[in-house]
């Protein structure tokens, strides 16, 4: 099994490749093993950056009994703190530069292998979410399965 903190570093390392985005967003990854944080939830409710990519590693499954390959679960919480088209970035404009990845060069997020012993993104969905406390974000889950 991939350790997952690699998965999640290769996640940052796939997004801080697409050109612009860094420019744009704050991205973090959660590992459950930070000290400033006690759990994901009070992680989530302190996303105080402008534009904030924080991913998380919600779990892996064997593909098999054997459990010689697992598919890992990722999520990616995009926090704006504005939705205007007045030179601010904005939750459709982080989220098609995570799918469309580098213009021009073929290269997409959710077709490539963001780690050299796992297939490419799969089950890639992105959602909206209202919360009351914490506001709307948008919430993107892909699935990476390790190589046999």
């Amino acid at each position: 099994m991939i350790n997952p903190n690699d998965i999640l570093q290769s996640v940052v390392t796939a997004l801080q490749a697409i050109p612009g985005l860094s420019d744009v967003a704050t991205i973090e990854a959660y590992d459950g093993e930070s000290q400033i944080y006690r759990s994901l939830q009070e992680a989530l409710d302190n996303l105080n950056y402008p534009t904030l990519i924080f991913i998380t590693w919600d779990g892996a499954e064997a593909e098999t009994s054997s459990c010689k390959s697992w598919t890992h679960h990722v999520s990616l919480y995009l926090r704006c703190q504005s939705l205007t088209s007045d030179g601010t970035i904005g939750y459709f404009d982080l989220i098609q530069m995570i799918t469309d990845g580098r213009p021009g060069g073929g290269w997409r997020f959710t077709e490539s292998e963001i780690h050299p012993d796992a297939d490419p993104v799969q089950d890639f969905s992105v959602a909206s979410v209202r919360d009351d406390d914490r506001g709307e974000f948008f919430h993107i889950t892909f699935g990476v399965t390790e190589k046999h």
